[in-house]
C-alpha cells in the first residue's frame, strides 16, 4: 500500500491492509489506533499514547529514549 499525505482535508475513513483484513489503522475522533491480528496494539489521542504490548526501542550513535518535558528538562536511557 502506498499514501502520500495531503495539505489539504481528506476523507479517507480506516485503513485496511489489502491481503490481511484483521491489520489497518482506525481513525476516530481525536484518536487513532493501529490494529493488528484484530486487536488494537497502539493508540494514540490527544493527550495520551497506550499500548497493548511490550515497546522495543533501538538506537544508534545517540540515546535510544529521551524523556522530558522541555528544553533542559530531559532523561536519557
Amino acid at each position: 500500500m502506498a499514501y502520500k499525505f495531503s495539505k489539504g482535508d481528506r476523507g479517507l475513513g480506516d485503513i485496511k491492509f489489502e491481503d490481511d483484513s484483521d491489520t489497518g489503522l482506525d481513525f476516530d475522533q481525536d484518536k487513532i489506533e493501529l490494529q493488528t491480528g484484530g486487536t488494537t496494539r497502539l493508540s494514540v489521542e490527544n493527550n495520551e499514547i497506550t499500548t497493548t504490548v511490550p515497546i522495543h526501542i533501538s538506537g544508534s550513535v545517540t540515546e535510544g529514549l529521551r524523556i522530558g518535558k522541555a528544553g533542559s528538562h530531559y532523561r536519557e536511557i
